[in-house]
């Protein structure tokens, strides 16, 4: 029968009664199940976190742990001036003690700490709505028509009371205003014809800026929701973050993977 060696929990320090021959075990005070590490006659007890490039985990540790023991926060103070009025109303400045906290975080705890949470992407500048094209044609011939029709009525009333007399004199006058006139009624007919297609060139212009900031607008929140899903995987992949203290490198124990601790960034987000 083998006999049993006593060695120290590595999660809480209890002590546990090993046999040497065993593959694992399972401390009875906190319940973390260890490896049972044989090297010679060097028995050791190791957690399942085994670093893939060593094959060991002796020196392995989750990298929150890390975090967690090399940082200590330290309660202190700072004198800061203020300005204060006395009942009399004079000026004085006075030093005042203001608590501060401050941390205290070890080089390896730094390199290891979680990816910081990005900003989002700035909303982008948005084409401007295109300005509608006014029917000058339609209004031109709209006026042209109106002063056509006065002076027609202007005309005849100038010759029913007799201000013109001389055929060939009215003639002449009638034939600018039935020229204006039906000028005026062709520029119309032109301006309402050419209406519709400026109505269609303006919707047009409208659809096409409408498609192209919605488009834009969905772009940027792709890649805002991209931005932010990308860092959530690497908080996640980081909460499973172990450290080798041997190798230097950092893992995941179920990926079989790791990666040097200077390449930890790009280990978190896989391209």
């Amino acid at each position: 029968m083998t006999d049993l060696i006593t060695l120290t929990c590595p999660s809480c320090g209890g002590k546990l009664q090993v046999n040497p021959d065993a593959a694992s075990m399972v401390c009875q005070h906190c319940g973390t199940e260890h490896l049972v590490h044989k090297e010679g006659d060097a028995v050791t007890l190791e957690s399942y976190a085994r670093c893939p490039r060593c094959g060991r985990n002796d020196r392995a540790e989750k990298v929150s742990s890390i975090i967690s023991s090399q940082t200590q926060s330290i309660n202190s103070e700072e004198l800061r001036t203020e300005v204060v009025y006395t009942p009399d109303g004079r000026r004085i400045s006075r030093q005042v003690s203001v608590p501060k906290i401050i941390k205290q975080t070890s080089e390896l705890a730094k390199k290891l700490s979680p990816p910081e949470k990005p900003n989002p992407i700035p909303r982008p500048r948005l084409r401007p709505n295109p300005h509608e094209k006014s029917n000058s044609l339609l209004t031109f011939g709209i006026i042209l028509t109106v002063i056509s029709l006065i002076a027609s009525v202007l005309l005849v009333l100038s010759i029913i009371i007799g201000v013109f007399e001389d055929p060939t004199l009215i003639i002449c006058l009638i034939a600018p205003v039935l020229i204006m006139l039906m000028g005026g009624i062709g520029l119309i007919i032109f301006g309402i014809v050419n209406g519709a297609r400026l109505k269609d060139k303006n919707r047009k212009a409208w659809s096409a800026v409408t498609q192209h900031n919605r488009k834009v607008l969905q772009e940027w929140q792709e890649a805002n929701d991209k931005l932010m899903s990308d860092w959530q995987t690497a908080m996640d992949r980081w909460s499973a973050l172990y450290y080798c203290h041997r190798d230097d490198c950092v893992f995941i124990p179920e990926e079989g993977t790791y990666a040097a601790l200077a390449k930890m960034k790009d280990y978190l987000f896989p391209k």
